[in-house]
């Protein structure tokens, strides 16, 4: 190979690497002014989104709505066992009461007045005496 031969190979390859430092450089530009003009608000010089923060920003708004259904399904249940709650201590206070009302009669008939079953079950006076009137056949 002469020495020109050489340098014809030389220049030919300094120059494809000339035009290829252009073509990436007029790339370069162009995404630029594209990006530009799609957000023209932002600054030239800002970098596009991360699209990892992207997707992390994603996650976060599907966990935060999958929260706030959990949290609503939850209050939802808690309301029903609350309404559970409340009919079932009014059937022990019915319960107790119908009890209450039984032993009182137990009383009544094995002779006890008014101020005997009241003290013993809790009952007003008022209370007794009428369970006393009405059971003592």
């Amino acid at each position: 190979m002469t020495l020109s031969v050489a340098a014809i190979l030389l220049a030919v390859s300094a120059a494809g690497l000339a035009l290829i430092v252009v073509g990436w450089r007029a790339r370069r530009a162009a995404a630029a002014s594209l990006a530009a003009q799609a957000a023209p608000d932002l600054h030239p010089e800002a970098a596009p989104a991360d699209p990892v923060v992207e997707a992390t920003e994603a996650i976060s708004a599907r966990v935060a709505a999958l929260l706030q259904d959990h949290e609503r399904r939850m209050t939802d249940a808690f309301s029903h066992v609350r309404e559970d709650l409340s009919g079932l201590k009014s059937d022990v206070e019915w319960l107790a009461g119908e009890r209450m009302i039984e032993q009182a009669i137990a009383l009544a008939q094995t002779g006890s007045d008014a101020e005997e079953i009241g003290q013993e079950l809790g009952l007003s006076r008022d209370q007794a005496a009428t369970i006393a009137l009405f059971r003592k056949h």
